[in-house]
């Protein structure tokens, strides 16, 4: 599409890639807001020739043609209060930001001559190394909000290599949700994994690496199969014994992860096809 102007509101992790797969697809970033002074130093160094205040300039409102806030979801509206006084200078602007759990609603109040609201969120992690490192080739971005603004931003989401995913608001909460699941909460499981062996004397080293075919087979069977069909171990097999092994190890050496592994053992337990003489031995052997 013909070149666009941005403004960005927050150039912390996804503000950043956002501003640099912007300007590596020929897209023009006006500025970017950030008021953390370390941050703003950072995001100078990175992109010099991007001009970073602390506060909204009023001239590049209404000369960008999207103003693109990328900050935590307990600031937008703030941030859309911060802008209620320079509405006036917003006409046929789309205004979006990229909270995965927040609906496109909460820019209303900025409505004014044909204003869109859109809520893109890019389904994905963001680290802090350089952005550069970040690809966005084929990450999708779940969009909500107004028609025009949508079918906008889908046309920016394809410049940046990504795929855009028109969603409605319920649909936007339930992608959040699996997404903690997915990522989060899998870091999570990768930090209790660790805690076992560090607790049998296992150098780092070797609480990972010795894992890494076992998770990206895992993936790949993931990508071919629906989870349940994928699963593997003993829970799948009813391996009693071996479970009732793993509670005891847990008992003793990682009591704060034993609740963790029951209960997703408790949630998987009847959508296995196991024998019920099994399933009802393993129901009692989990509490």
């Amino acid at each position: 599409m013909a070149r666009a102007r941005f403004i960005i509101i927050g150039g912390g992790r996804v503000g950043r890639v956002l501003a640099y797969h912007l300007l590596q697809a020929g897209h023009r970033v006006m500025g970017i807001v950030e008021t953390h002074p370390a941050r703003a130093t950072e995001l100078k160094a990175l992109f010099p020739e991007v001009p970073v205040e602390d506060a909204i300039p009023e001239d590049g409102l209404s000369q960008c043609d999207c103003l693109l806030i990328c900050v935590p979801d307990d600031q937008i509206t703030e941030v859309v209060k911060t802008l209620i006084p320079h509405k006036t200078h917003l006409q046929r602007q789309i205004i979006v930001h990229t909270s995965g759990s927040v609906p496109s609603a909460v820019l209303s109040p900025l409505r004014h001559r044909s204003v869109q609201c859109v809520s893109a969120h890019p389904i994905s992690s963001f680290s802090t190394l350089h952005p550069s490192t970040q690809s966005l080739q084929h990450v999708f971005f779940d969009l909500e909000g107004d028609p025009e603004g949508v079918q906008w931003f889908s046309r920016i989401v394809a410049d940046l290599g990504g795929r855009a995913l028109s969603v409605t608001i319920e649909q936007k909460k339930a992608i959040h949700l699996a997404a903690v699941f997915y990522s989060n909460f899998f870091l999570g499981l990768a930090a209790a994994a660790q805690d076992i062996l560090q607790q049998q004397g296992f150098p780092s080293e070797h609480r990972f690496q010795p894992f890494l075919p076992l998770i990206q087979a895992t993936l790949s069977n993931l990508e071919q199969q629906p989870p349940l069909q994928a699963l593997t171990g003993p829970l799948k097999r009813g391996d009693v014994s071996t479970i009732q092994t793993h509670l005891d190890l847990l008992k003793r050496h990682a009591p704060e992860w034993l609740p963790l592994y029951r209960e997703i053992c408790r949630a998987l337990l009847p959508k296995l096809d196991l024998p019920e003489d099994k399933k009802h031995r393993l129901k009692q052997l989990l509490g």
